[in-house]
């Protein structure tokens, strides 16, 4: 049981770390950019643009841009979905998981009074 774990954690964890990366690594585009070009494209083009206009709201740990951020990673899902769009859904749940961490800690800085909101 313990060398299953231990497999798993082996195999599992470069992936996780990968998957991380690509979103670490690179500067949000600027939201009026994207917010441009977004009209003009489709299926996985648009879904990328979704996904990376959620990102650029969340970089901003702006609360007010949060309600946006959510409206887009939910509207990237169901473009995906349709479309199965699988990198899409990929970067979508990494989006949807930013999205979750940076609310959390809101509500955390909001509840011991250090960030008033």
């Amino acid at each position: 049981m313990k060398m299953k774990f231990i497999a798993l954690v082996v195999i599992l964890f470069p992936l996780l770390v990968q998957a991380q990366a690509f979103q670490i690594d690179k500067p949000p585009l600027p939201i009026d950019s994207l917010k441009k070009v977004l009209p003009s494209l489709r299926d996985s083009a648009r879904v990328d643009c979704l996904n990376e206009l959620a990102r650029s709201y969340t970089e901003e740990e702006t609360p007010r841009l949060f309600d946006s951020a959510w409206s887009l990673v939910r509207q990237a899902y169901a473009e995906a979905s349709l479309i199965n769009y699988i990198k899409g859904l990929g970067v979508v749940v990494i989006n949807r998981q930013q999205y979750y961490l940076l609310l959390n800690g809101l509500e955390y800085l909001h509840q011991i009074n250090l960030w008033r909101i």
